[in-house]
């Protein structure tokens, strides 16, 4: 629930400052896929296997932060999304 509010949130506050919400699908990710098996696993463990061995869970709960926490360094080494103006804002 607090994922839903906190994105129609953000788009609202866009669109109050004059954002455009279609340019939001002009960004490109690298290595979406990594992002996406995360999510993946995370509700493989809390949804599927949730009585399983701990040791199991605790390792692909690892393994998914891990993703995680490789989708966003490659993302933090693109140039990012042009502003609402066109110009870049990162490196």
């Amino acid at each position: 629930m607090l994922v839903l509010v906190a994105s129609v949130l953000a788009v609202l506050s866009a669109a109050l400052v004059g954002g455009r919400l279609p340019r939001l699908f002009e960004v490109r990710l690298r290595a979406s896929w990594l992002a996406l098996l995360a999510l993946l696993l995370q509700v493989v463990v809390l949804q599927v296997l949730e009585d399983g061995p701990r040791p199991l869970l605790v390792s692909i709960h690892v393994a998914a932060y891990s993703m995680a926490a490789a989708f966003i360094w490659w993302r933090a080494g693109s140039r990012g999304p042009p502003n609402v103006d066109g110009t870049q804002t990162w490196r």
